[in-house]
């Protein structure tokens, strides 16, 4: 039997899914060498990228009791490019009670603040996932590979315990110097002494500096969104004027983004999404308990936001809910993932009703084509176009059989072979 050139492999294996290539560093010193190479991890992960392809959808649920220091987290995970998703459980739990952990190791202060007394995502990018746990402080996981690094604990927490007014996090990567990076930005506010501290913390030197930057805003949302190399968050300032505020992970500044030329006194909940490269505006409209959708095709220009959805929430479910959270899209974009309530997966079809000439076009391009929907007004009041709407466009997503689950996070994340330990020797 004739084997390929082992350049020609190489070139095979970019396309294959992680499981499988970790399989195959058992073949040959040689494969090992390959796939464990960091040009060969970053050319795999710039193929997924650009098909969009390997890509999870990662669930988080966690149970915290303090008096017996027990915590429980579960992680399920979907498989984006199968043609039946459905979740499956991690094997490898992240963390477990242990009745060796002393009892220092949750400081004895009150709990005010939720991040330090529950299992927390900080973010996730290049399918690696940065998350807080109670028990065992700040870790860097990687899902596909199973590897786990603890980060140091260099925020300083118990200092500023009980004083905390505003503290958001992300977790991103900056491609000029290679390296991935926290921040944490929390205000003090502690009798009469108010200050502002920003703080990034460098994987890949494993240190952390503080950086002098203003940042005059309350935050809708502590979550951050990332978008290339920047992460985003809706605040707001005291004239009740609603901003998106970008943090750049190359210069470290923080700038303002344009957002959708609104009157938002007329939305209430409003979220941050990544869809198909492009930040998206994912806005709840007073009136009608209407679903607005909004992408910026080129980032930065206020006027390339589009509204690609508009639709009333009562077609996600049974009863109207509360929060429908936009989670992404899918392989060829003409899909959108949405999180309802917490408990529910729903799908969107944004091309169902358009010519099958235009949708080959755009599968086989992997172009993300938004395109401006309709005003709703012109449907407002027609139940029966309603009824349509539903049964055509939306869909629910069974995950797991005859089970529920309630879930505190819902991203996607890219399966990749990126390295948690990434320190400089």
């Amino acid at each position: 039997m004739l084997e390929l050139p082992f350049d020609i492999m190489s070139h095979i294996l970019k396309f294959l899914p992680v499981r499988d290539l970790l399989r195959f560093r058992c073949l040959s010193k040689s494969y090992c060498s390959l796939i464990d190479s960091r040009d060969f991890i970053n050319y795999h992960l710039s193929q997924s990228n650009n098909l969009n392809t390997n890509r999870s959808l990662i669930i988080a649920q966690s149970f915290y009791k303090h008096k017996n220091l027990k915590s429980s987290t579960k992680i399920y995970s979907m498989n984006l490019d199968s043609a039946y998703p459905h979740l499956v459980e991690y094997d490898q739990p992240l963390s477990v009670y242990s009745e060796s952990l002393p009892h220092n190791t949750i400081p004895d202060y009150d709990y005010k603040d939720q991040l330090q007394n529950n299992f927390s995502i900080v973010g996730s990018c290049n399918g690696l996932i940065a998350f807080y746990h109670p028990e065992h402080g700040m870790l860097l996981w990687n899902p596909s590979t199973k590897k786990q690094q603890n980060l140091p604990d260099f925020w300083g927490l118990h200092e500023v315990i009980g004083s905390v007014y505003l503290l958001i996090h992300g977790f991103g990567y900056d491609p000029v110097s290679d390296d991935y990076k926290v921040i944490r930005v929390w205000k003090i506010i502690s009798g009469r002494r108010k200050e502002l501290r920003v703080m990034v913390y460098s994987v890949k030197h494993n240190s952390r500096r503080t950086i002098e930057e203003d940042f005059p805003y309350d935050v809708m949302s502590r979550c951050s969104t990332l978008v290339g190399s920047y992460l985003h968050w809706i605040v707001t300032k005291p004239d009740d004027c609603r901003w998106i505020v970008a943090f750049n992970m190359e210069d470290e500044k923080f700038h303002k983004v344009p957002s959708p030329d609104l009157k938002y006194e007329d939305y209430g909940l409003m979220e941050l999404a990544a869809v198909g490269g492009c930040l998206s505006m994912c806005m709840d409209a007073r009136r009608d308990s209407l679903l607005e959708i909004w992408v910026m095709k080129e980032y930065g220009m206020r006027d390339s936001w589009i509204r690609i959805v508009s639709v009333d929430k009562a077609n996600f479910s049974r009863y109207t809910p509360s929060r429908v959270k936009l989670i992404g899209c899918s392989k060829t974009g003409d899909k959108l993932l949405f999180d309802v309530e917490g408990y529910e997966l729903w799908e969107y079809d944004l091309q169902k009703e358009e010519e099958k000439e235009e949708t080959s076009q755009h599968s086989q391009n992997h172009i993300y084509r938004w395109k401006q929907c309709s005003p709703y007004k012109h449907v407002r009041g027609t139940e029966k176009w309603k009824q349509r709407l539903s049964n055509k466009r939306v869909r629910r997503i069974e995950m797991l059989k005859g089970k529920l689950i309630i879930w505190e996070y819902s991203f996607i994340c890219v399966r990749s072979l990126v390295p948690v330990n990434l320190h400089v020797d």
